[in-house]
């Protein structure tokens, strides 16, 4: 073995212990996990548009700025149809306001391949309109 050699090898296992001290041994600063969440929904009751925040913790339905009930669901998006959507409700065991499925089901087309609308997703950026919102109880 020469010099040279020996060189590259000690570079090579001091570049190795450095990129597994910076991602293993010492990681960067912990990000905060945001505790409120941005949604787009709509309000059953008053039926008016409704674009808010609420803490990460609670669940819709959240409260109207209109009309004040916990009336107020996130809009959900069918990549089948490309329409949005509110998912039949599930009545809450409680008595409380009707609670969102699960695993929500497209009530335009039936299609289980949706999730949560955001608007400035590239892949929701073709709505092709809105299907009939439930009734409120």
């Amino acid at each position: 073995m020469n010099k040279r050699d020996l060189i590259l090898g000690v570079i090579g296992i001091l570049a190795i212990g450095g990129a597994i001290w910076m991602f293993v041994a010492k990681p960067g600063a912990p990000k905060p996990f945001p505790d409120t969440l941005n949604f787009d929904g709509i309000c059953l009751k008053c039926r008016q548009d409704v674009s808010a925040s609420a803490k990460r913790e609670q669940r819709a339905p959240w409260e109207c700025p209109t009309c004040k009930e916990r009336s107020v669901y996130p809009w959900m998006f069918c990549h089948g149809c490309k329409k949005l959507f509110i998912p039949r409700l599930e009545a809450a065991s409680d008595g409380g306001p009707p609670k969102m499925p699960v695993v929500p089901v497209c009530t335009g087309c039936g299609g289980s391949r949706t999730g949560s609308y955001y608007p400035d997703d590239p892949e929701q950026q073709d709505v092709a309109g809105r299907v009939d919102l439930p009734k409120w109880p």
